[in-house]
């Protein structure tokens, strides 16, 4: 299975602030403000339906979903296994600057 993910702004996921439009408050978890490694908690996933050209939007903010990113470019997923996210498990990943012209975001494959 891959799963592509769009990461935008990756150092506000680590920050202690509010994240507007969520449904529940989130708070941080350990992680480097520059680095992919480290713990983060999945609170939004954007989707786009290539068939039919609608964007869509999954709050994950209630649940307790964790990525665990290491150096090796090793994940480990806790609290997956819904809509838009791998099963809880150890993965392999790939992370490079996304081809969707942000300068600001990143594509991972998982």
């Amino acid at each position: 299975m891959m799963i592509f993910l769009v990461l935008c702004s990756l150092s506000i996921s680590c920050q202690n602030v509010e994240f507007p439009g969520l449904k529940c408050r989130v708070k941080s978890v350990d992680g480097s403000t520059d680095d992919v490694t480290g713990k983060w908690q999945l609170v939004r996933v954007k989707n786009f339906n290539i068939e039919n050209g609608r964007a869509g939007e999954v709050d994950y903010s209630c649940n307790d979903i964790l990525y665990h990113f290491d150096a090796e470019n090793t994940v480990e997923i806790t609290g997956g296994g819904v809509e838009f996210v791998p099963d809880s498990g150890t993965y392999d990943y790939e992370l490079t600057l996304t081809p969707f012209g942000r300068p600001d975001g990143y594509t991972m494959k998982i």
